[in-house]
């Protein structure tokens, strides 16, 4: 599940409706604050307290490529749902039960 619906179906149970709207702007504003002082203090700590770049290097390494892995899954799926779409939007146009057949079999490749 996104993170983003989750955070707002947990707001919706805890959160009254008329102050639903400034909780999560201040939720969603806090996690991206987060982020950029995180980022803004990585080094300053990394130099504070000698911490060897090797396992971030490591990390980020594995983090870009999981990343992309990601990415190309979502493309590829994306794409993977076109065929099924053309074929099955064309039921509508079938006049025998075989060509039904055939277009619900082309539908899963």
């Amino acid at each position: 599940m996104d993170r983003g619906v989750a955070m707002n179906k947990m707001l919706s149970k805890w959160i009254p409706v008329s102050e639903r709207s400034t909780s999560l702007a201040l939720v969603y504003s806090g996690m991206y604050l987060g982020s950029v002082t995180g980022l803004g203090f990585s080094p300053m700590l990394i130099h504070q307290f000698s911490i060897p770049l090797a396992p971030l290097e490591v990390y980020g390494f594995c983090y870009g490529l999981n990343m992309h892995i990601a990415i190309g899954w979502q493309i590829m799926q994306s794409i993977g749902f076109l065929g099924p779409a053309f074929f099955l939007s064309q039921l509508s146009r079938v006049k025998t039960p075989a060509m039904a057949v055939l277009c619900m079999a082309c539908s899963q490749l």
